[in-house]
């Protein structure tokens, strides 16, 4: 009994265990199958290597690089060149020149010219439009339209008037001239000549003090009600206007410089109320009647017209 246990126990050891000759043939069989897998790594690199799609792959990639180092790095692209189109006062269009100058050695494909536009729009109020162009391979053009005044704007004051530059939208663009009531008069008749109207707001609209650049001073529809009593008065019926004065309630008061008044009301229809304006002047207030000599007011706010 004893001795078939011992045989049982060897067996089971035998198993657990490999001779000196079954390891090596283990191992070759082993080599055998690594150096097959490393071959066929290798075939399968060549076969990569060797197919037309890898290498259009890495042409395509070599032509990219090439092709943004010529539009980004290249000195082709770097802007060199400037223009200006265009007016504008003496000291902002040097200092426009100064701001395209700094766009010199730029890369053409990363200027932005809604940007340019937008800054030059902010800091020059003057500056109605203003357009960048870019022309291959390196020149920027700016296209300048600058703002034309119709009309001295003030703001009516306790003792002084503030007056500012405005365009035919109502637009402030410019200080004329500041604190110096004294000479508003003396300004107005000057530029009244040039063509340039005065417009007051009344202290009722409650506005006493300065003007910011850019603001709306005066409605677009209210300068174009104001340009046509102008035109008609001066054209047609040979009135000279000193000053238009605008008050709540889009009462208008024209002052004229023989010294009467006439009162409009620009919600009105302007055609039908300078129609009735001529007739009345013709017939019953003609120049240099007594009754023109002494006249004070027109008022033109209702349906029937008075005068005093």
């Amino acid at each position: 009994m004893r001795k078939r246990r011992i045989k049982k126990k060897r067996k089971k050891r035998n198993v657990r265990y490999y001779s000196g000759a079954k390891k090596a043939g283990l191992n070759r069989r082993i080599s055998r199958k690594q150096s097959t897998q490393s071959l066929q790594r290798r075939r399968k690199r060549k076969t990569i290597l060797r197919k037309r799609l890898f290498w259009d792959i890495v042409l395509f990639f070599i032509l990219i690089a090439s092709i943004a180092y010529l539009l980004f790095f290249s000195e082709a692209f770097k802007i060199k060149k400037q223009e200006i189109i265009g007016s504008a006062s003496n000291g902002v269009y040097s200092e426009i020149s100064d701001l395209l100058a700094a766009k010199l050695g730029k890369n053409f494909f990363l200027i932005k010219p809604e940007q340019i536009e937008n800054e030059l729009l902010n800091r020059y109020p003057e500056i109605k439009q203003a357009e960048v162009k870019k022309k291959l391979p390196n020149s920027l053009v700016l296209y300048l339209e600058k703002r034309i005044p119709v009309g001295e704007f003030c703001y009516a004051g306790a003792s002084s008037e503030d007056c500012f530059l405005i365009d035919s939208q109502g637009i402030i663009f410019q200080d004329h001239f500041r604190g110096r009531a004294s000479e508003v008069v003396s300004e107005t008749l000057e530029n009244l000549a040039n063509g340039l109207v005065l417009i007051l707001k009344d202290k009722d609209f409650g506005i006493v003090g300065f003007g910011t650049a850019g603001e709306e001073a005066v409605s677009k529809s209210q300068i174009e009600q104001i340009l046509t009593i102008k035109n008609e008065l001066e054209k047609n019926m040979e009135i000279k206007v000193e000053r238009f004065i605008l008050a709540k309630e889009e009462k208008l008061t024209v002052k004229t410089n023989e010294g009467w008044e006439m009162y409009f009301t620009l919600s009105e229809d302007l055609s039908l109320c300078l129609t009735k304006l001529k007739l009345l002047l013709e017939k019953e207030l003609p120049l240099g009647s007594k009754e023109r000599k002494n006249l004070q007011y027109i008022d033109m706010r209702f349906s029937k017209t008075y005068y005093k």
